[in-house]
């Protein structure tokens, strides 16, 4: 897994030729946490054998807003 996660966010991540946007957590074990904003989804964590790339981290939304400014 080719991984250029820097800090917790909002992540383009290719996963076995799909594409998700999902938020991003590197755990103290290293690992890294996908967490879905949607409550319905619980975390998961990404595996080597995932083919897993980090395409890009998200910068605004489409609204606008740049994303995790706190008001």
């Amino acid at each position: 897994m080719r991984s250029g996660l820097m800090e917790t966010g909002i992540y383009a991540i290719r996963i076995n030729g799909d594409i998700y946007l999902k938020r991003l957590k590197r755990a103290v074990s290293g690992e890294i946490h996908v967490i879905s904003d949607n409550a319905t989804y619980e975390m998961w964590t990404l595996k080597p054998e995932m083919n897993a790339q980090i395409i890009g981290r998200m910068a605004r939304a489409l609204d606008g807003d740049v994303v995790g400014a706190q008001s």
